[in-house]
C-alpha cells in the first residue's frame, strides 16, 4: 500500500514537466525576436526544471503501473516514451547551455515537444480509452440502456445476461472494465472476463448475491472508496442494482431466458418502464434551437448532470439528484436553458419559490422528480400550468391530495407517484375521481424505480 501511495501522485505530477517543457520552448521561440532576447537566460533553467519534474513522472509512472489494470501494449509505450522524453530532455538542457545557433537548439526543442505530445496522448488513452481524443459526441454522452427492439417486444424469451445485465455493464461499467482498458484487471465485455474476475479474484458467487464481490462495491456508499462505479461516473440506478442481484440470485447464467426465472417481476418492470420512452408525446416532435453552451458548460463545472436526451438533440435532462440546494447562481443559468429541457430531476432539492418560478419557464418539460424532497402543497399550486408534463413524482414528500388536484390544469399529465406522501385512503379515490386521464401510482408493492432514479447505500465494509 505504502509503496503503491507515491504512484498515485502520478497524474498530479505528470502536468509540471508538459507545461515547464513548453515553457522553455514557447521563451526558446519568442527570444531570437530582437524585442526579446532577453528572455533566453530563461531557457536553460526551465529545461532543467522540466527534465528534473520529468524524472520524478517517471518514477511515480512506475510505481502506478505496478498497480496493473491498463492495457499492456499503450502501458509499455508510453513508459518507453516517457522514460525517452525524460532523458532526452536533459540531453536538449545540455544542448540549449552549449550551443549558440537557433537551428540546433529549436530543432532539439522542437524534438522535444513531439516526445512530450506522443507520451501525453498514450497517458490519455490510458486514463480515459484509447479513442478518448477522437471519441465521438454520441459515445460520450449516451444515456439510455440499449436494450435491443426484441427484448422489448418478446421480453419473457430474452436472454438476461446478453438482454439486460450486459446494457446495463455497458452504460455504467466498460469506461473502467471494458476492451480500452482494464482496471484492477477487471474486464466485463465479456464473459470469459465477468467469469474470470480481476485481480482479487471472482466477481460472483453463483446464487449468492451477498457474497459476490460485484454486488458489495456497487452496494458501498458512494463516498466509499471502494464504491464502483466511481462516484465521478454515472452511477447504477436501485432498479439497475436489483436486475443484477436477481440474476446472481437466479444462477449467474449467461444462457436463462427471463420465462425461466422465479422472480422475473424487478426485470418486468424494468423493461416496461424503459417501453415508456417510446410514447409519442415524450419528447418533442420540432427540434429546439441549440442550448445556450456557456450556461450548459457552467452549470455543468458547478455540479448539475446535463445531458442530450440523444444523438444531435438540443433537448436536454438536467439533474441535481445528488444536491440539496440549487443555487441563485445556477438558477439564473437554468433559466437561459429552460426551453430546451425536458427532463428536471430535483430529487432530495430544498425547493424554493425562485426555483418554482424557474420551472414555469420551461415550456417542453416532460418529466419532473421531486421525490424525498421538501415540495409543499403550496408549490405546486404556484406552479404554472405546463402543457406538456407528462410525469411527476412525489414519492416521500409531504404533498397532499390539495397539491395534487392542482396538477389537473396541466392537460398533459399521464401518471403521479405518490408513494409515502400525505394522501392515503379516501383522498386516493377523490384524486383518481378528479384526475381520470392520470395513472395515480401509489406504491403498496414493488414501485418501478425510473432509470433516474439514484439509491445512496449504507457504507459497508468490503472483506
Amino acid at each position: 500500500m505504502y509503496l503503491f501511495l507515491p504512484g498515485r501522485f502520478h497524474p498530479l505530477l505528470v502536468h509540471l514537466p508538459i507545461g515547464i517543457l513548453l515553457l522553455a520552448f514557447i521563451l526558446e521561440w519568442f527570444s531570437y525576436q530582437k524585442k526579446f532576447e532577453g528572455i533566453r537566460p530563461a531557457v536553460g533553467p526551465s529545461l532543467m526544471v522540466g527534465s528534473l519534474s520529468a524524472l520524478l513522472s517517471v518514477f511515480t509512472g512506475y510505481l502506478l503501473s505496478l498497480e496493473g489494470g491498463y492495457d499492456d501494449t499503450i502501458l509499455q509505450w508510453h513508459q518507453y516514451l516517457g522514460i525517452s522524453t525524460a532523458v532526452f530532455s536533459l540531453a536538449v538542457y545540455f544542448i540549449v547551455v552549449k550551443s549558440t545557433r537557433f537551428s540546433v537548439r529549436f530543432s532539439a526543442l522542437l524534438v522535444l515537444m513531439v516526445l512530450v505530445t506522443i507520451t501525453g496522448h498514450l497517458g490519455g488513452s490510458l486514463t480515459h480509452g484509447e479513442d478518448f481524443l477522437f471519441a465521438s459526441e454520441s459515445s460520450a454522452t449516451a444515456e439510455v440502456i440499449g436494450l435491443s427492439p426484441e427484448t422489448l417486444l418478446n421480453p419473457s424469451e430474452v436472454k438476461v445476461f446478453e438482454g439486460i445485465v450486459q446494457p446495463i455493464l455497458a452504460q455504467k461499467c466498460y469506461s473502467c472494465h471494458g476492451d480500452k482498458k482494464q482496471k484492477g484487471q477487471l474486464r466485463l465485455d465479456t464473459r470469459q472476463g465477468v467469469e474470470k474476475g480481476g485481480k482479487k479474484g471472482v466477481i460472483l458467487v453463483k446464487g449468492d448475491p451477498d457474497e459476490s464481490e460485484l454486488i458489495k462495491r456497487v452496494g458501498l456508499a458512494i463516498e466509499d472508496k471502494h464504491h464502483m462505479p466511481p462516484r465521478e461516473r454515472q452511477q447504477l440506478t436501485f432498479q439497475e442494482v436489483e436486475i443484477i442481484k436477481l440474476w446472481v440470485s437466479e444462477g449467474a447464467s449467461f444462457e436463462k431466458r427471463l420465462k425461466e426465472f422465479d422472480k422475473p417481476r424487478v426485470v418486468e418492470e424494468f423493461i416496461r418502464n424503459y417501453g415508456l420512452k417510446d410514447e409519442s408525446n415524450d419528447f418533442p416532435l420540432i427540434e429546439a434551437s441549440p442550448p445556450d453552451a456557456k450556461a450548459v458548460e457552467q452549470l455543468m463545472e458547478l455540479g448539475a448532470h446535463i445531458l442530450p436526451v440523444g444523438t444531435n438533440s438540443n433537448y436536454l435532462t438536467v439533474s441535481f439528484s445528488e444536491r440539496k440546494f440549487v443555487s441563485e447562481e445556477e438558477l439564473n443559468r437554468l433559466k437561459l436553458i429552460g426551453a430546451n429541457i425536458v427532463e428536471l430531476d430535483l430529487s432530495e432539492c430544498e425547493i424554493t419559490p425562485e426555483l418554482i418560478y424557474a420551472i414555469g419557464g420551461m415550456p417542453e418539460l416532460r418529466r419532473l422528480f421531486l421525490q424525498r424532497s421538501n415540495v409543499k402543497d403550496a408549490d405546486i399550486e404556484k406552479m404554472p400550468a405546463l402543457t406538456n408534463l407528462t410525469t411527476i413524482n412525489f414519492n416521500t414528500t409531504s404533498i397532499s391530495n390539495k397539491g395534487v388536484l392542482s396538477l389537473s390544469r396541466m392537460p398533459g399529465l399521464r401518471k403521479i407517484y405518490l408513494f409515502q406522501s400525505e394522501i392515503s385512503g379516501k383522498d386516493f379515490k377523490a384524486v383518481e375521481q378528479a384526475l381520470v386521464n392520470v395513472q395515480i401510482d401509489s406504491g403498496n408493492y414493488l414501485l418501478p424505480t425510473l432509470t433516474t432514479d439514484t439509491l445512496v447505500y449504507k457504507a459497508k465494509k468490503v472483506k
